[in-house]
């Protein structure tokens, strides 16, 4: 047998009878009836056989994206540009400065799908104003099927009261929203720091964790 997985595709696999599940030896007349079903078109098969592709060799190819396809979004093109950069980066770091309006929450919510696809990223912090920090919230679960967690005050101090003081909500989920202002209070940034590997300038500290987007 020959393996599909993305880590290790086409290598051979051996199959070990004993600990498989339930194994059965199908006997000759069962061979035979598989073939009165008729076969697929050349064209049905073939794209099948191209969705397998497609699947497997986005997780290495650059050039290809699931995100777009697994979005509950219209896209124009060039809110794809980012999504293209990001995928040509070792280490993502874009600046995405588009005017109001025209759908820089798409375009970030694309990069993080398609990073989290791709497990190139395991945690995802949005800092976001006030104002909009619901809306993020919303936008991401409804159009990109990401679920966020609100992390202020409120969700702290619910967190202390089930699990203890000594527990740090930031490992109690991958993905928060918060607020700038919250961001500011050292009582809450320094924690974020620790469990991103980052230093008071966001940059990365030796070792630092290449799976937070």
């Amino acid at each position: 047998m020959s393996c599909l997985d993305d880590d290790a595709q086409g290598q051979p696999l051996d199959i070990v009878w004993e600990l498989e599940i339930s194994p059965e030896i199908v006997d000759r007349e069962a061979w035979e009836s598989i073939g009165k079903k008729g076969f697929d078109s050349p064209s049905h098969f073939g794209a099948y056989i191209r969705t397998l592709r497609w699947n497997c060799v986005t997780a290495t190819d650059a050039n290809l994206f699931q995100a777009p396809f697994r979005a509950g979004i219209k896209l124009d093109p060039y809110q794809l540009k980012p999504l293209e950069k990001a995928l040509h980066l070792p280490r993502v770091n874009l600046f995405i400065a588009d005017d109001v309006g025209l759908g820089k929450t798409i375009e970030a919510g694309l990069v993080l799908r398609e990073m989290l696809m791709r497990q190139r990223v395991r945690r995802a912090v949005v800092v976001a104003p006030p104002s909009v920090v619901i809306q993020w919230k919303e936008e991401l679960e409804h159009r990109f099927g990401l679920t966020f967690v609100i992390y202020d005050r409120d969700y702290v101090a619910r967190c202390r009261r089930e699990r203890g003081y000594a527990v740090s909500p930031w490992t109690t989920h991958s993905r928060f929203i918060l607020s700038h202002a919250l961001l500011r209070d050292e009582e809450y940034a320094a924690p974020l720091r620790d469990l991103l590997s980052i230093d008071e300038n966001g940059k990365p500290r030796d070792g630092a964790d290449p799976g937070s987007l």
